[in-house]
């Protein structure tokens, strides 16, 4: 397939694919969204990198307040070998995938935009650094979770404790793949 088509549709092609076998299979389709994820960024960054082992820490079915189902991708921290495209990339990967498997989207609530935008004031590691009104559209637009382990020693003052954030602590992964 990469004589006929770009990498980029390439791996949004073999993720579909791998998606729909593991569903056929009878894998579930959280397995199956997070195989497609890692096996169109292991597309992209043409096999040679860590990313899809070591930048996705999980990719998980979460639930919204409503009962529907969205794709959760946790991120280990910055894929450094990678860089913030392809964890960027990832979260693509995941949006396609969840729509062909029928998977909702991610509602964010307002505390969680809050601690987004907290977060993002306590990491000091980036590039460029969005303005809140950035942050806010990102995570309020995208229909997939951005979510992360706790990688840095600082923890948020507010917006703690939060059901579907797994740490207090500042999660380095979701400021890059957002920045980016």
């Amino acid at each position: 397939l990469t004589n006929t088509m770009s990498r980029e549709k390439l791996l949004l092609t073999v993720a579909g694919e791998v998606a729909r076998d593991m569903v056929k299979e009878g894998n579930d389709k959280e397995r199956a969204l997070d195989q497609a994820t890692r096996t169109g960024l292991a597309i992209l960054t043409e096999g040679v990198l860590v990313a899809p082992l070591e930048g996705i820490a999980e990719v998980k079915l979460g639930k919204n307040s409503d009962g529907s189902d969205y794709a959760d991708l946790y991120f280990a921290g910055p894929i450094r070998a990678a860089g913030g495209t392809a964890q960027a990339v990832s979260v693509l990967i995941a949006d396609q995938v969840r729509r062909s498997l029928g998977i909702g989207e991610f509602k964010v609530t307002e505390q969680e935009i809050k601690r987004y935008v907290e977060e993002f004031q306590l990491y000091k590691n980036l590039q460029y650094k969005p303005a809140n009104e950035e942050i806010e559209t990102v995570v309020k637009s995208c229909p997939v979770c951005i979510n992360g382990e706790g990688t840095e020693k600082v923890e948020v003052q507010g917006n703690r404790d939060l059901p579907r954030v797994p740490t207090n602590q500042v999660r380095s992964g979701i400021c890059l793949v957002i920045a980016e």
